[in-house]
């Protein structure tokens, strides 16, 4: 007798196997030939998503640990890293704020602290920001000193930002912020987000000049006519309808012609039972006479 859903079983363990085979051959044949197919199939396929997830997870300890370098003469290993990278991103021209967890850690476990930097390290180069060196003014610390203040963000502030806390008997914590610059440039985002441009619902991105001979830079968003903001992400509440309107029709058409379609559709249904009702040879018919309405004829 004829089973489809063992025949459909199967094609798909057919299938998975072919797929399966050709990326680990090897492996399976020699260790699971005895095997049946939809064993062989299921530890096939979870074997395959433990290497994903385990190559994901790699990709995400690697982004989020890191080894520091002390910044006040001591060995590696003596720095202790606090957290992850923290990544912050700011648009070109925008004021930042960066916090130092290392500082604002020690400070909450009760220790003292002797002193503390704030490290800009890019590719090429390592940059002491705080405290303020030559050509440095736009970085301030401000007074509880766990937060370092960037004023007019440009692109030369695309880097890790380190800081390093040096506490009273010489143990040394370190923390890390990565800041992405936003500059309307192409991005690695996922699914079409683009994290370096913040211009939303369809706005230009655009780098204009503070003012003419200084060599600062701001982001601007040109919007669409539906919307306003700095980074056109508030509606306009005059076209609003207008816009809701565009992007529901689609479903609107859809729905009223469904709706006239069933309606059509019973219509149709309802006439055809009416007229076979009237064909029947011994069908009632009713008296029309306004005297008496209830008396009905048999033909």
């Amino acid at each position: 007798m004829f089973k489809p859903k063992k025949r459909l079983a199967d094609v798909l363990c057919s299938s998975l196997n072919l797929a399966n085979n050709m990326i680990f051959p090897l492996f399976f044949d020699h260790f699971m030939a005895h095997w049946d197919c939809p064993q062989s199939v299921l530890l096939r396929i979870a074997v395959v998503w433990m290497l994903v997830l385990s190559a994901i997870t790699s990709r995400t300890d690697a982004a989020d640990h890191w080894v520091a370098v002390s910044a006040f003469n001591q060995s590696v290993g003596d720095v202790h890293v606090i957290g992850g990278v923290k990544k912050l991103l700011v648009a070109v021209g925008s004021p930042a704020s960066l916090v130092c967890e290392s500082l604002r850690t020690a400070l909450d476990d009760g220790h003292k602290t002797e002193q503390i930097l704030w490290i800009k390290r890019q590719t090429t180069r390592s940059l002491v920001v705080y405290p303020l060196g030559s050509g440095q003014w736009r970085y301030t610390v401000l007074e509880d000193r766990t937060n370092l203040f960037v004023d007019n963000v440009q692109v030369t502030e695309s880097a890790y930002f380190d800081c390093h806390t040096l506490l009273k008997g010489g143990e040394e914590w370190a923390s890390r912020v990565h800041v992405v610059v936003q500059d309307c440039g192409d991005g690695d985002g996922y699914d079409g987000y683009n994290p370096r441009n913040p211009c939303q619902y369809g706005g230009n991105c655009q780098l204009v000049e503070f003012a003419p001979g200084i060599d600062l830079f701001r982001l601007k968003c040109a919007c669409m006519a539906q919307f306003t903001g700095k980074f056109c992400n508030v509606p306009i509440s005059s076209n609003i309808d207008v816009y809701e309107l565009m992007f529901y029709a689609p479903l609107i058409f859809h729905t009223l012609v469904l709706a006239v379609g069933g309606i059509a559709f019973t219509r149709v249904l309802s006439g055809r039972s009416e007229k076979r009702v009237s064909n029947r040879p011994n069908a009632p018919v009713v008296s029309q006479s306004k005297h008496d309405l209830k008396q009905v004829e048999i033909k």
